[in-house]
C-alpha cells in the first residue's frame, strides 16, 4: 500500500507540473479505469483520494479542451493531446457519476473541491450522458445542492461548486435535474449566498452567478416557475430592489452623496446585479405567460410586493443614481413593471396609489410616470413609460382614468395633478409630437374605460394655460 500511495502522489505530482502535456498525453481509458477502481476500494482513504482526484482533474481538463470532446464552450479547433485514446473515450472512463458523488459524501475539503471541479468537466463532456447518471444516483442531486451551503475556507467550495450549477442549469442542462434541484431547495441556497454576499453592494460576481442560476432553473421550466412562484421566491427580489445604495454608501464610510436627493454612482458591477433581478422577474412573467398562468403570476408577484418595490426603483432609486447605460436600465425596468401591472388589478392599484420620493417631496407615481411620458429626452424611456401608464388604465378602470384626466382645468389651490401636467400637452395649439400623440390616444382610453362624465369634463374643458 505504501508503494501505490507514493506512486500516486508522484504520478498527481507529473500531471499537475507547468510542463505535464506529455505525461497527461500518455493516459488511456485503461489507466483512468484503474484510478477509478481505486476510488472505489480506497475511497475512505485521503491518502488515496487526493492524488488520486488530481490526476483525473488534470486528465478531464486536457479531455475537455482537446478536439473531439463534446464541450459547451464550442471549442473544437485543439489538438487531441492523447496519444493512443480519444477525449470521448477517457472522459467516458471516469464518468461514473454515482461514485464520483458517493465519495464526496463525509470527505474532507479538497476530495469535495476536486470532486465538483471533475463532475463540472465531465458534464461539459457529455451533458446529457451526465444528467442521466445524475438522476440514477441515489441522492445526488440533493449533495450537490449541500455544497451551495458550505461557506468554510472562505466559501472557496460553494464557489466551485456555482461552475457546476451553472453547467447544470444551463441550455444543455437536464430538465429534470433542474425541477429536482428546485425541489432540494435550491432556489433557497442561491438566495442566502446573494445576501451573505452583500446583494448588489459591491458588485459581488458571486451574487450575479447566483442570479444567472436562479434564471436558468426558472427559464423554460414550467415546473421550476411554478415552484418559484408557490415559495414565495419572489420576496427575494423584492428585497433585493428594496437595497438602500445611500445608506450603503453612508455606512461603509465611502464618499458619498450630501444628501438623500444627490446623485449617487454605483459600480457597474451593482448596477448588473440589479438589471439581473429586473430581469429575472422579466422571465418569470413571460414563463408563466407561455404556459397560461399569468393571472396567478402576478397575483403571487403583488402579495410578495413586488410591483411596489419595482415601482420605487425605477421612478426613486434609479433617477438618483448616475449610470452610463443611456437610460437602458430604467427602460428595461420600466417595460417590465408595465408587464407585471398587465391585467393585474391588484398590481396595477398599488402602482395607482404609490407614492414615491423624488427632490426631497412625495410625488404620485402615476404623476411621475406622465412626466416622464410627456417630457423624457429619452425616446426609449418615454415609451416605457408611456406603456405604464396604458397597462395601469386598462388594468385598474375609472379609478386610474380619474387620477389622470383630474385637475385638466386649472383651479387655484389645486396643487399639481396628473391633469394640470397633461393640459398644455393636450390641448395646446402645435405641432404633434409622439409624446402629445401618445398622451391623447391615453386620455381618450381613460375617457372610454371610465364614466361619461370624464368624457364631458376633456370635450368641454377651455384650457387657457400656457404650452409646456
Amino acid at each position: 500500500l505504501d508503494e501505490r500511495r507514493r506512486a500516486l502522489a508522484a504520478t498527481a505530482q507529473m500531471v499537475t507540473a507547468p510542463n505535464a502535456a506529455r505525461c497527461v498525453a500518455q493516459f488511456k481509458p485503461s489507466n483512468v479505469a484503474m484510478l477509478m477502481e481505486i476510488l472505489r476500494h480506497f475511497g475512505d482513504s485521503p491518502d488515496f483520494v487526493t492524488p488520486t482526484l488530481e490526476i483525473l482533474l488534470a486528465v478531464a481538463s486536457a479531455a475537455a479542451d482537446s478536439d473531439g470532446a463534446t464541450s459547451t464552450n464550442g471549442n473544437h479547433g485543439a489538438t487531441n493531446v492523447f496519444v493512443a485514446a480519444t477525449p470521448a473515450d477517457v472522459l467516458k472512463a471516469m464518468s461514473d457519476v454515482a461514485l464520483l458523488v458517493g465519495n464526496m459524501r463525509g470527505g474532507d475539503f479538497w476530495c469535495r473541491y476536486n470532486t465538483v471541479s471533475l463532475l463540472t468537466k465531465l458534464h461539459k463532456g457529455d451533458p446529457a450522458g451526465f444528467g442521466a447518471k445524475l438522476l440514477a444516483t441515489p441522492n445526488g442531486v440533493a449533495d450537490l445542492v449541500d455544497v451551495l451551503n458550505d461557506a468554510s475556507n472562505g466559501g472557496a467550495l460553494r464557489d466551485e461548486g456555482l461552475l457546476l450549477f451553472m453547467e447544470l442549469t444551463g441550455p444543455q442542462g437536464n430538465d429534470e435535474v433542474k425541477t429536482i434541484l428546485a425541489f432540494e431547495n435550491c432556489f433557497e441556497s442561491l438566495f442566502t449566498i446573494i445576501h451573505d454576499e452583500g446583494g448588489p453592494i459591491g458588485g459581488s460576481v458571486i451574487a450575479r452567478d447566483c442570479l444567472s442560476i436562479v434564471q436558468n432553473m426558472i427559464r423554460a421550466n414550467k415546473n421550476t416557475q411554478k415552484f418559484f412562484r408557490e415559495m414565495g421566491c419572489a420576496r427575494e427580489l423584492t428585497k433585493l430592489l428594496q437595497t438602500d445604495f445611500h445608506a450603503a454608501l453612508a455606512t461603509s464610510g465611502g464618499p458619498g452623496p450630501s444628501s438623500p436627493s444627490s446623485s449617487l454612482v454605483p459600480d457597474a458591477q451593482s448596477m448588473e446585479i440589479m438589471r439581473a433581478v429586473v430581469d429575472t422577474i422579466r422571465i418569470v412573467l413571460e414563463g408563466a405567460d407561455s404556459n397560461g398562468d399569468g393571472g396567478d403570476a402576478r397575483t403571487v408577484l403583488t402579495q410578495c410586493g413586488v410591483p411596489a418595490a419595482l415601482g420605487a426603483y425605477v421612478f426613486a432609486t434609479l433617477p438618483s443614481l448616475r449610470t452610463d447605460d443611456g437610460g437602458a436600465a430604467e427602460v428595461e425596468a420600466l417595460r417590465t413593471l408595465a408587464r407585471c401591472v398587465a391585467g393585474c388589478k391588484a398590481a396595477s392599484d398599488t402602482i395607482k396609489s404609490a407614492t414615491v420620493r423624488r427632490h426631497g417631496a412625495d410625488s404620485s407615481t402615476m404623476w411621475v410616470a406622465l412626466l416622464g411620458a410627456l417630457t423624457d429626452s429619452n425616446a426609449d424611456r418615454q415609451a416605457a413609460s408611456a406603456r405604464l401608464l396604458y397597462a395601469v388604465v386598462a388594468s385598474s378602470g375609472t379609478d386610474a382614468a380619474q387620477l389622470l384626466v383630474r385637475g385638466l382645468a386649472p383651479r387655484p389651490g389645486a396643487g399639481t395633478s396628473c391633469g394640470q401636467l397633461l393640459g398644455p400637452y393636450l390641448f395646446a395649439t402645435r405641432k404633434p409630437t409622439p409624446a402629445t400623440h401618445n398622451i391623447a390616444c391615453l386620455v381618450t382610453a381613460a375617457c372610454i374605460t371610465s364614466s361619461s362624465g370624464l368624457a364631458d369634463q376633456v370635450v368641454t374643458t377651455a384650457w387657457d394655460g400656457d404650452v409646456a
